[in-house]
């Protein structure tokens, strides 16, 4: 009677076993027959995410690892790992999944893990287009110095009577050639100005003075001997403005520069 009781038993429990295989082949092969636009989030959780995730992965599961796939938005959130973790089967840690499954939810996941069957593209990770070295200019090439313009030495004649010599003459054959380009606005080299007879006056005697050694002006732009002449032929007759007559008793003649010369 016992042998009979554990015959029966044993067929029980091999008719049970019979019956998970034959259900477990008649899911993989439903799951095979489905076609590219039936791969939607409702097929996958009812094949997949329903009969073994959602049982850890849930409020019910205590959301396991933090990850709860109970809904869609759920599932999207966390599609990288899903992928990675059925790929490998590290998940579900106890019961592995067929090959059919896993085929399934990586395909629906690749085809971009549609909840409708229409193909959605999975949002990766923006890449950022290649450094490239900052692009330096050419140095361009240093003008060309432009010499200064050299103002021609004047053609004049001196005045037989010194009298007659005004300063308007010296100022255009003398100072603006040889003097202005240094000693008037704005630079006023030495803290001299040379532009006006009452400028001039101011400075008369250093003027002289740098005349005559030929210390000014300085460089290559000298007087010509006609210019100091002049200069000093006008300032022997007494630096007049106009021309009038001389100041050789107060002594601006008194040591006459254009005898010597």
């Amino acid at each position: 009677m016992l042998k009979i009781s554990l015959l029966l038993l044993t067929l029980v429990a091999l008719a049970g076993c019979n019956y998970r295989v034959n259900k477990a082949q008649s899911l993989d092969d439903g799951i095979r027959g489905l076609s590219a636009d039936q791969l939607t989030y409702q097929a996958v959780n009812t094949s997949v995410l329903a009969k073994n995730c959602v049982s850890c992965h849930s409020q019910a599961g205590g959301n396991k690892g933090g990850v709860n796939l109970e809904t869609y938005a759920e599932v999207k959130r966390n599609i990288k790992e899903i992928r990675e973790q059925v790929a490998d089967k590290s998940m579900p840690p106890r019961t592995q999944l067929s090959d059919a499954q896993i085929n399934m939810i990586i395909t629906w996941i690749d085809a971009g893990a549609s909840e409708d069957g229409q193909p959605q593209s999975i949002p990766t990770e923006p890449t950022q287009p290649p450094t490239q070295p900052p692009v330096t200019p050419p140095t361009p090439p240093n003008p060309p110095v432009t010499p200064p313009p050299v103002i021609p030495d004047p053609i004049f004649t001196i005045p037989a009577d010194p009298k007659d010599i005004t300063f308007e003459m010296v100022r255009v054959n003398v100072l603006v050639p040889k003097c202005l380009k240094c000693h008037s606005a704005p630079t006023n080299k030495g803290d001299v100005n040379l532009e006006t007879y009452s400028s001039v006056m101011e400075n008369l005697k250093d003027a002289y003075d740098d005349i005559m050694d030929g210390s000014m002006p300085k460089g290559k732009n000298l007087m010509t001997d006609d210019q100091k002449q002049l200069f000093f032929r006008w300032h022997d007759a007494g630096a007049k403005e106009n021309g009038a007559a001389g100041l050789g008793a107060t002594g601006l003649g008194a040591n006459s520069a254009a005898t010597k010369l």
